[in-house]
């Protein structure tokens, strides 16, 4: 695995190679480059591919209980 770098709010970024940082996706664990990585109010870091999906969920209990299991916070 690569060398870890920093953590910010819970969520670690990963050094790729030379100095780009990388933020692994609370969703899909993909790492994705720091400057693509979208953060929402709850912070949940989501790669631009799991941020269209979610973002595309109607607002409500589902999507309340999906970022809370997001966040690791089912209760």
């Amino acid at each position: 695995m690569e060398g870890q770098a920093k953590r910010d709010q819970g969520h670690e970024a990963y050094r790729a190679g030379g100095t780009e940082f990388q933020y692994v996706c609370d969703l899909c664990d993909e790492k994705t480059p720091l400057e693509l990585i979208q953060r929402t109010e709850e912070p949940v870091y989501l790669c631009p591919n799991c941020y269209k999906v979610i973002s595309a969920i109607p607002g409500g209990k589902i999507k309340d209980s999906i970022m809370k299991f997001l966040m690791r916070n089912v209760i």
